[in-house]
């Protein structure tokens, strides 16, 4: 029984990512493909209702996977001129959650 609760709950999370995920590239022009988007920290940290400030500590800690870096970015007169673009990939996260809720409830 438990584990079609947690069947149940984990089917749940995938409904909620996709969703998320559509929303954000509601604009977007197709095709993409939502296992090839990449999240920004500020999406991550609204996709898994956390602060930004909750997944940097996280990835300080090494609770948390890396993103992927790019840059610096340094094309016009951005304030952002300088710093690095961190990505995640949403099937990374995906992963992540999953092996994060295995090990939370010791299957």
């Amino acid at each position: 029984m438990n584990d079609s609760k947690d069947k149940e709950e984990s089917d749940l999370v995938d409904v909620e990512i996709n969703e998320f995920v559509s929303e954000i590239y509601a604009n977007k022009m197709p095709p993409f493909s939502p296992e090839d988007t990449y999240l920004t920290l500020k999406e991550v940290a609204l996709m898994l209702r956390v602060s930004r400030s909750t997944i940097i500590s996280w990835l300080k800690s090494g609770d948390f996977i890396r993103p992927i870096v790019l840059g610096p970015y340094k094309e016009g007169n951005s304030k952002a001129a300088g710093n690095k673009v961190q990505l995640w990939r949403l099937s990374s996260l995906r992963e992540f959650i999953n092996e994060r809720d295995q090990n939370y409830h010791g299957e």
